[in-house]
Parts: C-alpha cells; sequence; structure tokens
C-alpha cells in the first residue's frame, strides 16, 4: 500500500528529472511512519527492506527504486539494439567525455575502474552511471570468447589486465585502444605487433616511449589470454562476414564444406568453403553465393544480440554475457542476465549491491515465504507467522524481560521460548487431542462417502487443499493462543478457561467463513465448520 499511494507519482517525476537527496529521506521518512503508524518499528532495516518472497517485508526502500529506475535507462543506452536517438545522443556524449582519460563505454559494467570523467557529463547521465555502478555486473562463467570479442577488450585502465599501464596518450592516439590492436594479419595469419609496425603511425621521436607502454601491455594481454588473440579464426554457422575488398558488403555463412585443394607438386590443402547469404544495407537478402572462407578474403564481424559489433562503438557490452546477482532464494543463488533486467530485478540488485540488505546465509534463504504470504490466509495471521518465523512475537525472551521468567500457562518450564508457549507447553493437549479427534473423524467421513465432491487419499476432497487447510487451521490455533497467553499474562490469571479458548479459537476461524463466502471455496468453509 506504501508504494502504491507514496511512490506512483515519485517514480513518474524520477523517470524525467533528478530528485534531491534531502527529498529522498523526507519520502522515506514518511512512508516509514505510514507503514509502522508512528510505532518503533520491531525490525531492523536491513530486513524490512528484503522482499517479503526474499523473506524481509517488502517495505519501499525509496533511493534504490529510483536507482533501479535510473540504471534500467543505462541498459537501453549501451544496448545495441537500441536506435532511438535518444540513446545514441547518450552514447556519443558518455564516450566524449571518458575518451578524455581513455577509457570507453566498458566503464558501465565494470565498477572496478576508478575515473573522474563523468564530471563533464550533465547531471541526468551522472545519476544514470552513479545508479548504475550500485549493480555488480559480472561476466558469465564459462563464456568460450571467440577471438574477435577478445580482440574487442579495452586495453588501458582495464583491471583485468594486470600489469597494464594505467594510459599513453601517444599510443592512444595513433590508435591502440584495445586488444585487437595489437595483432596484425599478414596472409590470413594473426602475430603481434612489432617495433617497426609501430613506427607507422607515431613520430619518430616518440616511438621508444610509446612502444615500451604497449610492450607491457602485450604482456599483460598474454598473461592473461595467452595466444587466444592470434590463434586462427574459427569459422561456422551463422557468422557474418564482410569482404576485405568491399567491407560495407556483409554476408552471413549458411552453409559449410570442406574439399582438398590438390596442386601439381604440391601436398593437398584442406580448406572451407561457404554458401553465404548477400546482405543488403537494410538488411534484406539478396542472393546465396559460395565463397572460399579465408582471412585474406574475408573477415569476421563479432555480433551482440544479432546485430555487428561496431554500432556506436559498443564492443565490449554484450549483454548476453553480463549478469548480476539478486537476493538469495531457497533454490539457491539467483541471477538476472543484463538483455532480460527489469526494474524489479534491478531493485534487488542494488539491494545487494549497496548493502541495504545482507544476503548471506540465513533463515530467509531456506524456506518458501510464498507459503507465509499465502493469500488463502488472512492478512493478520500473515503478519503473525512472520513474526513468529522471526521471533518478533511478545512471548519467550522478551516476555521474561517484562517480569514472566517462568511460564505463565502453569507448567513450570523456565525460560519457554515462543514454540512452547504457541506449540509444544503440555497445558494446550487438551486441545490438540481435540484437533486430532475432529480431524480423524473427518477424514473417516471423507473415505466412507464416495459422493461427497470425490474423495482422496487426503482429507478432504480433491478438490480441496488438504495440507492447505491443515496449515491454516494450526495457524489459527497458534494465533489465538498466543493472544490467551498475553491476556494470562497482563490479567495476571491463575488458570487456564477452556471456555475463553476455545471462543478465541472459533473467532480466528470465523475469519475465514468470511473470506471464503464463494462457490469454489465453499467446501473449504464447510470442513473448517466441522472443525470448529
Amino acid at each position: 500500500m506504501s508504494k502504491a499511494l507514496g511512490m506512483g507519482k515519485a517514480m513518474y517525476h524520477v523517470a524525467l528529472m533528478s530528485m534531491e537527496k534531502e527529498q529522498v529521506l523526507e519520502l522515506q521518512q514518511i512512508l516509514d511512519d505510514f507503514v509502522w503508524q508512528g510505532k518503533k518499528p520491531w525490525m531492523n532495516k536491513k530486513e524490512r527492506y528484503r522482499p517479503k518472497v526474499n523473506g524481509g517485508l517488502g517495505c519501499v526502500h525509496v533511493q534504490s527504486m529510483i536507482d533501479a529506475m535510473k540504471a534500467q535507462w543505462v541498459i537501453r543506452i549501451v544496448h545495441p539494439d537500441e536506435t532511438h536517438p535518444v540513446y545514441l545522443v547518450a552514447v556519443e556524449e558518455i564516450k566524449e567525455c571518458v575518451e578524455i582519460e581513455g577509457l570507453d563505454l566498458a566503464l558501465v559494467t565494470d565498477q572496478r575502474t576508478k575515473w573522474s570523467a563523468a564530471e563533464g557529463l550533465s547531471d541526468t547521465f551522472t545519476d544514470l552511471l552513479s545508479a548504475n555502478n550500485k549493480i555488480r555486473w559480472e561476466q558469465k562463467a564459462g563464456d568460450v570468447l571467440q577471438r574477435e570479442e577478445l580482440w574487442s577488450r579495452r586495453l588501458w585502465r582495464n583491471p583485468s589486465l594486470t600489469g597494464t599501464p594505467m594510459w599513453n596518450r601517444k599510443a592512444w592516439k595513433a590508435g591502440y585502444l584495445r586488444v585487437g590492436d595489437l595483432v596484425i594479419e599478414e596472409e590470413g595469419r594473426a602475430r603481434w605487433i612489432r617495433r617497426q609496425d609501430v613506427r607507422k603511425w607515431i613520430n619518430q621521436d616518440q616511438v621508444e616511449l610509446a612502444w615500451k607502454s604497449l610492450d607491457l601491455a602485450m604482456a599483460a594481454v598474454k598473461e592473461s589470454m595467452g595466444d587466444a588473440p592470434i590463434d586462427d579464426r574459427k569459422w561456422k554457422k551463422g557468422d557474418v562476414l564482410s569482404s576485405k575488398e568491399d567491407p560495407n558488403k556483409m554476408m552471413m555463412i549458411e552453409e559449410i564444406r570442406s574439399f582438398e585443394d590438390r596442386q601439381e607438386g604440391r601436398e593437398p590443402i584442406r580448406r572451407l568453403r561457404g554458401i553465404v547469404k548477400r546482405i543488403h544495407d537494410h538488411g534484406d537478402v539478396i542472393e546465396d553465393i559460395e565463397i572460399d572462407l579465408d582471412s585474406s578474403c574475408v573477415d569476421k564481424i563479432a555480433t551482440c544480440c544479432g546485430t555487428p559489433i561496431g554500432v556506436m562503438e559498443r564492443v565490449p557490452l554484450n549483454p548476453e554475457r553480463w549478469r548480476t546477482k539478486v537476493l538469495m532464494t531457497a533454490r539457491g543463488e539467483n541471477w538476472v542476465e543484463m538483455p532480460y533486467a527489469t526494474v524489479r530485478g534491478l531493485y534487488q540488485a542494488i539491494l545487494v549491491g549497496s548493502g541495504t540488505v545482507d544476503d548471506g546465509d540465513g533463515i530467509h534463504t531456506h524456506m518458501d515465504w510464498s507459503k507465509v504470504w499465502d493469500p488463502w490466509v488472512a492478512t493478520k495471521h500473515q503478519v503473525w507467522t512472520f513474526r513468529y518465523i522471526h521471533s518478533r512475537l511478545f512471548v519467550g525472551k522478551q516476555m521474561a524481560h517484562a517480569g514472566a521468567p517462568v511460564c505463565v500457562l502453569g507448567c513450570g518450564r523456565e525460560k519457554p521460548d515462543t514454540e512452547h508457549y504457541v506449540r509444544s507447553c503440555k497445558q494446550w493437549g487438551w486441545l490438540w487431542q481435540e484437533l486430532q479427534t475432529k480431524w480423524r473423524r473427518l477424514r473417516v467421513a471423507a473415505a466412507a462417502d464416495n459422493r461427497t465432491a470425490g474423495v482422496s487419499a487426503g482429507v478432504i476432497g480433491v478438490k480441496t487443499d488438504s495440507e492447505r487447510l491443515k496449515k491454516i487451521i494450526y495457524i489459527c490455533i497458534s494465533y489465538a493462543l498466543y493472544k490467551y497467553v498475553l491476556r494470562m499474562h497482563h490479567e495476571k490469571l491463575q488458570a487456564i478457561n477452556r471456555v475463553d479458548v476455545n471462543h478465541m479459537v472459533r473467532t480466528a476461524m470465523e475469519t475465514y467463513l468470511i473470506m471464503w463466502d464463494e462457490p469454489r471455496m465453499r467446501r473449504m468453509a464447510s470442513v473448517l465448520r466441522v472443525i470448529m
């Protein structure tokens, strides 16, 4: 409710403009006061901002919600499939500022790179990048990168290349920007650059200084990638090619065939030929042709989501290879991939990345919390069950601190816990015995009469979720016992009044007779009446 009433209009404005920090804090305070009704919160911040499905209360954290919306804009900006003018303008502005320090757009997924060029950006883009930096983007493990994708990695200020110099301006201006710029292809074979190659592009008096930096960079690349950047090119179906004679001529491999090239006086050489489709500038297929798959004739174009990499220089930002960790569930670690990241997923990623909530091992990671927030269960019973699981009820240690170190029910146990008061105390034995008797009779009656809406091997009928109903009945009884324990403590009662206990149990169950007053739930309601 607080999200629907308090965040709707705010999120509309935030999507278009920035929001001052003081305004964010004020809105957060208003929402917290509404949720807790001016009372002291009975949960710490890291638990109450955790989503309900992950063991928290699901209270809204305003700053993280705003950052999630802004981070979604960053994903749209760097995604190569986006061609809207707004995204292209954003890319150009970010690129123009970061190039001053020898960086490129890869910084939006690499939070390890320290940079200050954002000072030259407008406030809008500064806010976008600041929000994105709270997300821990990671490259998916196990991905085998193609040679061209290794070439796309940036050369300078890349933390994954240990030992690389921070930056060399002369080499940068000469065009040595990425790993691929350290590789030269000759007669279809790739090799590392040499000193004489650098002399072609840099003034003679500056060659030694630039070569020293480039030599260190090559050593770092070799240590990280080995000889993978100069491996032979591998061809496969679906690769996008461009002709070296006409780079604007694009083709896609449809089929690969191998044959032996036999020349007189030479050993036969196995070569590859490919059936390719010529692609028009507008994306239309022109014709099928057969060509030699030879690096001296055609180049292989690295693609991202089907779009050739190089569009707006978004080479290192292949969203298919990036993911971020969100809150753990009962099934284990949970990840969201960049192309499919929604505002909801980014919100959870920011909660974890900014330290607003913990994602460590604990009770919230090993439970199916959807059973706690079951829509069949009354809201007050949902909240009570949540507090019971988190030991936030006024029994056990809390009641001992209030002057009741011994069980108030009269069993004599010292330091009773929550489980004792609402379930296991021997003073409640008569009540649980009555419940078992009624449940057993109901099961026998259902098994004897096959005409009662179809009989299952469970308790009631096929159309009735017996386990779900049993859980609700247990919650009703435990909730009523908890209320009666509080009454005995505050009113200093000396003995249990069974009539009052049964009345409180019936009152808790009557809530569901009102909730289930519809045709599809009447069978459940009839079973509940028998239990009552």
